[in-house]
C-alpha cells in the first residue's frame, strides 16, 4: 500500500502514536487539533459511504463470519496516522454474553459488539499512512477494502492462536474461541489452569450472594453442562 506497512499482531504489538505537544507553540497546537478533527470527519464520511457502521472514531462491519472493527488514529505531531484492524468471529460475543448468564446478543445492534460489555478483539492488521488529510484518508479507505480478503482465509484456530496469553497465563478469548471451534476439552484445561492459579481479569460476573466469579468458572461450568448437548 505505498508507504503503508502491514502488521500482523501475532508477532509485532501496535506502535501507538503519542502527543507531544510540548514541543509545538499555541498555533501549531491548535492546527493540530483541527488536523485531527477534520480526518475524523472526513473518516466518518468515507466509512459510512462504504457501509460500514461508526462510532466515533472506530467504524465496525460484519464480514461473513467475522466482526471487522477499524480503529483509525490521527498523529497530532505530523501528518500521518495508523489504521488497524481488530478482528474477532461474529459468534463470540454471543456465546461470551450467554457463558456468563447474560441474555445473547442475536438481533441486537452492531455497535453492541463494538462497544458492548463482552466485546473481545483482537488487533490482528495494521498499516501506517503518511501524506496529506486527503492522501491519508485515501490510503486509510483502501486498507479497509482489502478486510474481506484479509478475513477469507482465517479460522477459529488462527483466532485462538493470535489471543493466546502469554506462558503461564489463560486468555478468555482464547477460551470463547476454543468453544466456538468443538476444542471443548481443550478450553476445560485452560479454565482448570486459569481457576489453578487464581487468574484474575477479564470478564467476570457478581451472583446474587455478592461474590464476583470469573470468567473461567463461567465457562468451565458451560463446557460440563453442554458436554454431550
Amino acid at each position: 500500500m505505498g508507504s503503508g506497512h502491514d502488521v500482523s499482531y501475532a508477532m509485532q504489538p501496535m506502535l501507538r502514536e503519542r502527543m507531544s505537544e510540548t514541543k509545538l507553540n499555541g498555533a501549531e497546537k491548535r492546527a493540530r487539533r483541527e488536523l485531527g478533527k477534520l480526518f475524523d470527519a472526513a473518516w466518518k464520511r468515507e466509512a459510512k459511504a462504504a457501509g460500514w457502521g461508526y462510532l466515533k472514531p472506530t467504524s465496525f462491519k460484519r464480514i461473513d463470519d467475522w466482526f471487522v472493527y477499524l480503529d483509525p488514529e490521527i498523529s497530532t505531531e505530523r501528518n500521518s496516522s495508523k489504521i488497524s484492524a481488530a478482528v474477532k468471529p461474529f459468534a463470540i460475543d454471543d456465546l461470551m454474553s450467554r457463558i456468563l448468564g447474560f441474555e445473547g446478543l442475536d438481533g441486537t445492534p452492531l455497535s453492541l459488539r463494538a462497544r458492548g460489555p463482552h466485546c473481545l478483539v483482537v488487533p490482528m492488521f495494521s498499516s501506517s499512512i503518511e501524506g496529506d488529510l486527503n492522501r491519508m484518508i485515501e490510503l486509510a479507505t483502501e486498507f479497509s477494502k482489502t478486510m474481506p480478503v484479509r478475513v477469507e482465509g482465517l479460522t477459529l484456530a488462527d483466532f485462538a492462536d493470535f489471543s493466546a496469553a502469554p506462558a503461564g497465563h489463560v486468555s478468555a478469548e482464547q477460551v470463547a474461541a476454543l468453544i466456538l471451534a468443538g476444542e471443548e476439552e481443550e478450553a476445560a484445561k485452560l479454565c482448570d489452569l486459569a481457576i489453578a492459579i487464581k487468574q484474575w481479569g477479564g470478564p467476570a460476573r457478581t451472583t446474587a450472594d455478592g461474590k464476583i466469579v470469573s470468567f473461567f468458572h463461567f465457562a468451565r461450568q458451560w463446557i460440563d453442562e453442554h458436554r454431550d448437548a
